[in-house]
């Protein structure tokens, strides 16, 4: 009897909670309601963002390609992908920067130095040291233009320099203008330079002179007329009559330079008038161009004047 009024009232709970379930479940729906009305009204979802695609770099302009050899386009660069790319530079040509390392140019060999670069065979930059074209040794002057043309073909203190009159001797201004002669680092001509070459035998220039001033310009070392000999022994005393030492020049100063002259044998200028031959003043050049026409007594000579 007792175990049934138990389970009476089991069951009385369990239709009450059922009816309390009913009451929530109803107070619940609301906010759903409210949910979805929400749901509805929510703005959209932003558009996904346009990427655009970068257009690849133009590497042919002067600077990049032309001087760096940075001709190929590599994502958003322009690169030295080979060494081809480097030996299209200006850079190659001047400087030895013919190998691709790195995106870059560098001079990487003795090769690109010696057979490519300009500092090579002009100032002896032809060994290699960390990428660069480096000056490091006698050998490296040896191949310059310093040491063909001037004899700087000794290395001394970072430079190229004149250390030997064999050196010189095997210069180009020995050979052009008898700088021959090693002296204070530098080939002028000295001794018997000067007479080896041959406008000794033709204008008389067969004696070294040393530096002069010549109003702005600074005159160096150079071969020149030292004296009346050099000039009497000239073949612009027999041409001309320039048989003597005036001013630096060979020319004549006398009649008589002039009377053993070719040009008074074959055109009959015999008298010196101004330090030329001429025939007279009134058939002179001087005459001529500057009415210079009348003849003067002056110092023994006979000059033309107005």
């Amino acid at each position: 009897m007792r175990r049934c009024r138990n389970v009476t009232r089991l069951l009385g709970l369990v239709a009450l909670c059922a009816g309390c379930g009913g009451a929530d479940s109803g107070s619940l729906a609301a906010p759903a309601a409210v949910v979805s009305s929400a749901a509805q009204v929510a703005p959209s979802s932003p558009p996904a963002p346009t990427i655009s695609k970068v257009a690849a770099p133009s590497c042919d302009d002067g600077r990049l390609c032309g001087q760096l050899g940075k001709c190929t386009a590599r994502g958003n660069s322009c690169v030295a992908a080979t060494d081809e790319d480097c030996r299209k530079s200006s850079n190659c040509k001047l400087a030895g920067y013919c190998s691709a390392h790195e995106g870059g140019c560098v001079a990487a060999s003795e090769v690109d130095c010696r057979d490519h670069s300009t500092i090579c065979k002009r100032f002896g930059y032809c060994s290699v040291r960390a990428n660069q074209c480096a000056r490091t040794s006698s050998a490296d002057c040896a191949l310059s233009e310093g040491c063909s043309k001037r004899g700087a073909c000794v290395f001394e203190r970072g430079a190229c320099r004149v250390r030997s009159t064999a050196d010189c001797q095997r210069s180009e201004n020995c050979r052009q203008q008898a700088h021959c002669t090693a002296r204070d680092g530098a080939c002028i001509p000295q001794g018997m330079d000067c007479v080896m070459q041959t406008w000794c035998p033709s204008d008389g220039y067969c004696t070294p002179l040393p530096p002069k001033e010549l109003g702005m310009l600074q005159l160096g070392w150079r071969c020149g007329p030292g004296s009346d000999d050099d000039c009497s022994a000239s073949g612009v005393c027999a041409e001309a009559g320039g048989c003597a030492l005036s001013g630096g020049y060979c020319l004549p100063t006398r009649d008589k330079h002039c009377a053993k002259s070719k040009v008074c044998k074959t055109e009959g200028r015999c008298k010196e008038r101004n330090n030329r031959c001429e025939k007279s003043c009134a058939t002179s050049e001087v005459c001529r161009f500057q009415g210079l026409c009348k003849p003067k007594q002056h110092r023994g000579r006979i000059q033309c004047v107005r």
